[in-house]
C-alpha cells in the first residue's frame, strides 16, 4: 500500500485504506497521542487489552463497544461517541453496519493483549501478549489469528469443550499496513518502551460521551468530554462556535508541552470540514475557526485532545498575546498544566482543600492570563509601535463559565456532604 503521514488529513479516506481493524496510523510519527483509523465491519477478530489509557472514536456507522473484567458490559455506539477505555480493559467492536472509526494511544503504547474466550462459558481460550511498542501490531493480529484458526486445540475449551469458530478476517489489511510500517521504521531509530511507564489508574472506568450531546448544554469552549484529567489520561475536549452579528473572538497564541490533536465533527463556512483531523503544532495561533465570525450560518464543532504527561513529569502551558498591529509580542504567562497535589486542589482553583471535583488546569491558566492582559494597560501597549491594544474579549471563550460553575458544583457538594452528616447524627441520636 502507498500511505504518507500528515498534519491534516481527511480521516474519512484515510479509513478506505485501513480496511476493518487496520488501525492505519494517521498522525505523524512521533506524536503523542497517535490516531489510527479502521473501517469496521462486523466484529472484531480478538479481544484487545492495552495498558495504557485509549479512546474509541465513532464518527460514521453503529455497532457497540464491549468489555471484559470490568463494572461495563457493553455501550452502544453511534457517530459522534467517544469511549474512554481505561488501561488494562479488554474490549472489542462489534460493528452492526459500516463504522469508521478513531483509536487514540499513547506513542508508546506498551504492551497490549489480544484473546479469545468461550462462546459458551466465556472462559478464555488463548491471548498472546507482545510489545505495542517495538513491535507491529498489524503483524501480531496477522500471526495469532492465523494461528487461532489453524488450531482447533486453541479454539477447543478445556472447561466446556465447545469449540470457538473461526475468526471472520476478510477483508483485513494487516499484511499490508505492516509491510508499510517497516519501510517507514527502516530508517528511524529503533522504538523502546519507556522502563518508567506511569502504571495504570485504577480509579477509572469506562465511560461514553457523544459530542454532539454534550456541546449543546456547553457555556465555555475547550470542555472536556470526561472527568480524568491525571497524569497519563487521554484528554479530549469540545469547542463549538457560532457566529453571529457583532461576535468578536480576538486571538492569542497558545504552547503547549504536550501535543493537540483536533478532529471536527462539522462545520459550515468554517475553516474545517467534517472528518479532517488537524495538527497545529506546540505553539499556535488560536481564534475563531470560522470565515466570517458575523455570520450566523457559520459554525464549528471540533475535539482538541492531548494525553496527559506522565507522572513527575513536567507539563507546562503558556499564553501569548501579540500585537494587532505588527505583531510584537506583548504579554506572556507561562503555568504548570499539570492537577496539583490531590491533597491540595485549592492550589489551583482557588477553592477548597477538599473539593471533590478537579480544576481543568487549561481553563485556570487561561483566565489567569486573560485578567492580567486586559486589567494593565501597559501590557496592551506595544512597545515597537505604541499601539494600545484592546482587551481580549474573554467573554466569547466562556472560559469563566467553567470556572464559575465548578466553583458552584463544589460548594453544592459540600452543601450536600454536610447535610447528609447531619441527618445522619440526628437519626443516631434518636
Amino acid at each position: 500500500m502507498t500511505w504518507e503521514r500528515s498534519a491534516i488529513a481527511d480521516l474519512f479516506s484515510v479509513a478506505q485504506k485501513a480496511g476493518p481493524y487496520g488501525d492505519l496510523p494517521a498522525t505523524p510519527a512521533g506524536l503523542d497521542p497517535q490516531i489510527h483509523v479502521s473501517r469496521n465491519e462486523g466484529v472484531q477478530p480478538f479481544f484487545l487489552t492495552c495498558e495504557r489509557d485509549s479512546l474509541v472514536v465513532t464518527l460514521s456507522g453503529e455497532g457497540f463497544v464491549e468489555f471484559r473484567d470490568s463494572n461495563v458490559l457493553h455501550f452502544r455506539i453511534t457517530p459522534g461517541d467517544f469511549v474512554y477505555v481505561p488501561a488494562g480493559t479488554p474490549h472489542r467492536i462489534r460493528a452492526e453496519r459500516s463504522m469508521v472509526q478513531l483509536r487514540y494511544k499513547a506513542l508508546d503504547p506498551g504492551k497490549e493483549v489480544v484473546s479469545w474466550h468461550c462462546p459458551e462459558c466465556n472462559t478464555e481460550l488463548w491471548r498472546r501478549e507482545f510489545d505495542a511498542t517495538s513491535e507491529i501490531p498489524q503483524r501480531v493480529y496477522l500471526e495469532t489469528t492465523a494461528e487461532f484458526n489453524g488450531s482447533d486445540d486453541l479454539r477447543r475449551c478445556a472447561k466446556c469443550s465447545a469449540v470457538h469458530p473461526p475468526v471472520d478476517v476478510s477483508g483485513a489489511q494487516w499484511g499490508e499496513i505492516a509491510t508499510w510500517l517497516d519501510a517507514e521504521r527502516a530508517d528511524a531509530p529503533p522504538r523502546a518502551t519507556n522502563s518508567d511507564r506511569l502504571p495504570p489508574a485504577n480509579d477509572r472506568e469506562p465511560l461514553r460521551t457523544n459530542v454532539f450531546e454534550l456541546m449543546r448544554t456547553t457555556t465555555t469552549q475547550l470542555l472536556p468530554l470526561f472527568p480524568y484529567l491525571g497524569p497519563g489520561a487521554m484528554l479530549p475536549a469540545g469547542a463549538l462556535f457560532q457566529g453571529r452579528p457583532g461576535a468578536q473572538y480576538g486571538r492569542f497564541f497558545h504552547r503547549n508541552s504536550e501535543e493537540e490533536v483536533s478532529v471536527c465533527f462539522g462545520g459550515q463556512n468554517a475553516l474545517g470540514a467534517a472528518g479532517v483531523m488537524f495538527i497545529g503544532g506546540k505553539m499556535h495561533e488560536v481564534q475563531a475557526p470560522l470565515l466570517d465570525t458575523n455570520d450566523p450560518s457559520a459554525f464549528l464543532i471540533s475535539v482538541i485532545t492531548q494525553r496527559q504527561q506522565d507522572e513527575g513529569r513536567e507539563q507546562r502551558e503558556s499564553v501569548i498575546f501579540r500585537c494587532s498591529e505588527c505583531n510584537n509580542k506583548l504579554h506572556q504567562v507561562d503555568y504548570s498544566a499539570e492537577l496539583p497535589n490531590p491533597d491540595r486542589p485549592d492550589l489551583v482553583t482557588g477553592g477548597r482543600a477538599d473539593d471533590e471535583y478537579e480544576m481543568f488546569p487549561t481553563m485556570w491558566g487561561s483566565i489567569l492570563s486573560t485578567d492580567s492582559f486586559n486589567s494593565d494597560e501597559k501590557a496592551r501597549t506595544c512597545t515597537r509601535c505604541g499601539h494600545v491594544n484592546p482587551p481580549f474579549p474573554a467573554e466569547a471563550w466562556g472560559w469563566q463559565n467553567y470556572v464559575a460553575r465548578h466553583g458552584v458544583v463544589n460548594a453544592a457538594r459540600h452543601l450536600l456532604d454536610e447535610t447528609a452528616s447531619k441527618a445522619d447524627a440526628a437519626a443516631s441520636a434518636v
